[in-house]
């Protein structure tokens, strides 16, 4: 099936100079950039699209029967049909029964997480802005077939743009981040001890999730809740989950002791460390000229720059 041109717009390369000749080196870092886009966008349109079908269709076959809905009463629709299809897929993939183990608070995370990274369908704002403008015709058949073909058309094309500004987005924030690690890395004078070393290391293990809630806060631009506690809360909560879900009881209580402990030795300096990185990546990031792209390079350039400043931070709170 070939696309439609406003769909395969924004998966094609940009055009090249044809002035300037190539330049071995500098062509390099831009296509290993524009790879990662790729990959991005396409995980993005694989959590997208399928996703944007079933409220499109709903919406559509509802605009066609009833001769016609307003972009709001669209919006409600596609809603409450994405609301229906998250609890369906909450349902079939949530373990029943005998069947659970001691991994499936692990697993209800992952899939949780998943979800944020890839949000179902596209903006319900466009989708209906787009539906409401076409008036139904025909008879009440007719309309339906028609409106639910329309609806999954435009939910699908606004899944696949929506992707690709947040794929795009996704590459930048990835590139950035992982540019600034190993300058994060090299931050402060190391332990001097292999005592003090060892325990930074486990301090920096230990310190790592509640880091990157920390910076994951500030990127949603929420820096009233990033704090030391959050970092050392995060920590605490991150290892006992962990540990009781993999492990058991007694584990959990030994690792939230430890995560405590580290917590109260290098929360601080860490926390500090996640916001001057963040600081620096956004001040250094390039504008993509859209929001949502901008939005999500935040989002996951905080997540790299977070998780290794707090690795960082953690290590040298035994400097």
């Amino acid at each position: 099936m070939v696309l439609p041109v406003s769909w395969s717009l924004p998966f094609t390369t940009r055009p090249k100079s044809s002035g300037a000749a190539a330049d071995p080196q500098g062509d390099c870092e831009p296509l290993a950039r524009v790879a990662l886009e790729r990959v991005c966008q396409t995980v993005q349109a694989a959590g997208k699209v399928p996703t944007a079908v079933l409220p499109g269709m709903v919406a559509g076959a509802a605009h066609g029967a009833s001769g016609g809905l307003t972009e709001k009463q669209l919006v409600r629709v596609l809603e409450v049909a994405t609301g229906v299809q998250l609890a369906v897929l909450a349902a079939l993939t949530r373990g029943r029964g005998k069947g659970k183990t001691r991994v499936q608070p692990v697993t209800s995370s992952a899939l949780k997480i998943g979800k944020q990274l890839l949000a179902p369908g596209g903006d319900h704002d466009r989708v209906a802005r787009e539906l409401a403008a076409h008036k139904p015709e025909g008879n009440l058949v007719e309309r339906a077939v028609k409106g639910a073909g329309q609806g999954v058309r435009t939910a699908v094309a606004e899944g696949i743009s929506t992707a690709c500004a947040e794929g795009r987005g996704d590459a930048a924030g990835l590139w950035e981040g992982t540019r600034m690690v190993p300058v994060i890395l090299q931050e402060g004078e190391d332990p001097k001890s292999w005592w003090a070393s060892l325990a930074g290391g486990a301090t920096a293990v230990l310190l790592f999730p509640g880091a990157v809630a920390d910076g994951l806060v500030i990127a949603l631009d929420q820096e009233q809740l990033a704090s030391p506690l959050l970092v050392g809360a995060g920590s605490v909560a991150a290892v006992v989950i962990v540990g009781a879900s993999t492990l058991g009881a007694p584990v959990a209580l030994v690792g939230g002791g430890l995560a405590l402990a580290a917590s109260l030795k290098g929360a601080r300096a860490t926390h500090e460390l996640v916001e001057e990185s963040i600081q620096k990546l956004e001040s250094t990031a390039p504008d993509l000229g859209d929001p949502v792209a901008n939005e999500r390079r935040d989002f996951m350039g905080a997540l790299v720059v977070s998780g290794a400043a707090g690795a960082r931070g953690g290590y040298l709170s035994w400097a």
